[in-house]
């Protein structure tokens, strides 16, 4: 249930004629009689959101249904986008993959990180959310500053250099400066 409702605004017209018909001449004597404050009977007939406890008083002391004049659609439609713009995800990608010299099968792991990398960029991407490519030459730190995650794929040569210990070590320290963000995601 929503923490504030408002009218529907076919209802305006006559929830503001109904006042006279309750017994009260003006918004004025209807906030003092249900010991509310007049701002919020006049947000409450303009079709302003009002807290959902004095929707439902001013709807008792004009006589009305709530759930009949309550702007419902709105609501969902507001929670709707608030919750869509909640799931975007900024998603940092970096992939580094340091094969050691004279490996026979460096070439062969080396494509099929690529096409995982490849793979998660076009996943993410298609799930609606935001996604960086960071390379070794990219400035990481404008992109991690931006970024809700921080997806680090490692290869097991690469585990220990210095350029990913680098890159853990900026990520660190914008998660304990910001919001917990990036949140941090080696694979």
């Amino acid at each position: 249930m929503p923490r504030s409702l408002k009218l529907r605004l076919q209802c305006i017209p006559a929830i503001k004629s109904s006042l006279l018909r309750n017994g009260f001449p003006s918004q004025k004597i209807l906030a003092e009689d249900l010991g509310i404050a007049q701002s919020t009977v006049s947000h409450f007939l303009n079709g302003k959101p009002v807290d959902y406890a004095n929707f439902i008083e001013i709807c008792r002391g004009l006589g009305q249904e709530w759930r009949d004049i309550a702007d419902f659609e709105t609501q969902c439609e507001l929670v709707e986008t608030q919750s869509i713009a909640a799931k975007i995800a900024k998603i940092a990608i970096v992939f580094v993959d340091q094969p050691p010299v004279g490996a026979d099968n460096a070439n062969a792991r080396s494509l099929s990180n690529n096409i995982l990398f490849q793979q998660l960029h076009q996943t993410l991407s298609a799930a609606g959310h935001e996604v960086f490519l960071i390379n070794n030459s990219s400035d990481s730190r404008s992109y991690l500053k931006l970024s809700d995650y921080f997806l680090m794929l490692i290869s097991a040569e690469s585990a220990a250099s210095e350029m990913v210990l680098e890159q853990l070590q900026l990520a660190k320290e914008l998660h304990n400066l910001t919001a917990k963000k990036p949140a941090i995601l080696p694979i």
